[in-house]
């Protein structure tokens, strides 16, 4: 499924209005890669995380996204639910699509996603993402800095 697809078939008729401007902008997000990564540092910082380690490195066909943290982690039941679906830990609203985006971004370049993450005593979550540039599908790259 591409980004689009996913917000083709998303049905926001459910939502208040808060929520589907949201969703409206988060839109905009999926096809900025600065945007998604943005995103997933904010979720480092709200998961309380000291350290923040973000490494892009870029190649001629491709860009790779690795993101660690320090944070209090995922629990594993929540990781594909996170990542596959609208989830949120996050009370403020009833959906979340930032990893979802993340991922897809990813995928629909023909690249990957990775997500692995603690929540015992050495907590903290690992983001690998795969892009490839030559993909029409590619999210531009934005303003990096």
């Amino acid at each position: 499924m591409t980004v689009r697809e996913f917000f083709d078939s998303f049905d926001t008729s459910g939502l208040n209005s808060g929520e589907a401007a949201f969703v409206s902008r988060a839109s905009a997000v999926a096809s900025d890669l600065s945007l998604l990564i943005l995103e997933a540092l904010y979720n480092s910082i709200e998961a309380s995380a000291k350290n923040i380690f973000l490494q892009i490195t870029e190649t001629d066909e491709e860009f790779f996204v690795t993101l660690r943290d320090d944070g209090r982690g995922i629990p594993e039941e929540y990781i594909k639910r996170a990542v596959y679906a609208s989830y949120t830990s996050k009370t403020v609203r009833s959906i979340g699509l930032g990893l979802t985006l993340f991922n897809l971004a990813a995928l629909q370049t023909g690249g990957s996603f990775n997500i692995k993450s603690s929540t015992g005593i050495s907590h903290g979550t690992t983001i690998e993402a795969v892009f490839f540039k030559t993909s029409r599908l590619c999210p531009k790259i934005g303003d990096m800095p």
